[in-house]
C-alpha cells in the first residue's frame, strides 16, 4: 500500500470502524487506539475510554486488548501506520483526538511570541498555554465512546448507532496567558468559566 492508498485508507476510517460480522468473536475483543498522541506519554482520553470499557464488563487482558498506535504528533506517521493497523486485525478502530492536540504547545508557544490569541474546542488546549476553550468535556466524550464500542462489540452496526451531541460543556481561560498576552479578562467572564488556570 502506498502513502496515498494509505491515506484514503486513514480519511474513510470513521470514529469508530469495526469489522462487519462478530458471529464467531475471538476471546479477547482487539481495540486499535489511533492518535496522534506521543508514545510513552499519559493519556487523558485513553485512560477515561479504558474506565468506560472495565464499566461495561470488561477486563483488559482477559477478554479485552487494546493496542494503542501513535503518530508522536505527525498526521502523516499516523497515515503510514494505517497498513500495520489493518494487518493487526483489530475488531474495531477508536481514531481518537485531533492532530491539533499534538501540536498545542507549539500553537501556545507562537501565540504569545507573535501576540496572537488562540482558542479552541478542547480544554486541554488552554492546559497547554493557549487563551481559552470552549467545548466539550473530554472525558465524558471518550467514555460515552467506550459505550458505542461495547455496542458493536454486542452486534449493533455503527450506521444504527445514534449521533450524540455533547451535553456538557466547559469554558476554560488560561489567565497567565491572557496577562502575557495583555489582555484584560472583563470579571464577568472569569465568573462563567468552568476553569480558571492562574
Amino acid at each position: 500500500m502506498n502513502r496515498r492508498d494509505a491515506s484514503r485508507a486513514l480519511a474513510v476510517l470513521p470514529l469508530v470502524a469495526a469489522r462487519p460480522a462478530f458471529a464467531q468473536a475471538p476471546a479477547a475483543f482487539r481495540v486499535a487506539w489511533v492518535s496522534t498522541e506521543r508514545r510513552g506519554l499519559p493519556s487523558v482520553n485513553l485512560d477515561v475510554f479504558r474506565a468506560g470499557m472495565r464499566e461495561a464488563g470488561y477486563v483488559e487482558g482477559r477478554d479485552l486488548v487494546v493496542d494503542v498506535w501513535a503518530g508522536d504528533g505527525s498526521g502523516p506517521r499516523v497515515t503510514e501506520m494505517v497498513p500495520d493497523i489493518l494487518r493487526s486485525k483489530p475488531d474495531i478502530i477508536v481514531a481518537a483526538g485531533g492532530l491539533m492536540m499534538g501540536f498545542a504547545g507549539r500553537v501556545a508557544a507562537f501565540s504569545l511570541q507573535h501576540r496572537i490569541p488562540a482558542v479552541d474546542g478542547w480544554a486541554q488546549f488552554a492546559e497547554q498555554g493557549n487563551l481559552m476553550t470552549y467545548g466539550p468535556v473530554l472525558s465524558d466524550v471518550y467514555r460515552r465512546l467506550a459505550t458505542h464500542v461495547d455496542r458493536i462489540r454486542k452486534g449493533a452496526k455503527p450506521g444504527d448507532l445514534p449521533v450524540e451531541l455533547p451535553t456538557k460543556l466547559e469554558f476554560v481561560i488560561n489567565a497567565k496567558t491572557a496577562n502575557a498576552l495583555g489582555i484584560a479578562i472583563p470579571p464577568g467572564m472569569l465568573v462563567r468559566a468552568d476553569v480558571v488556570i492562574r
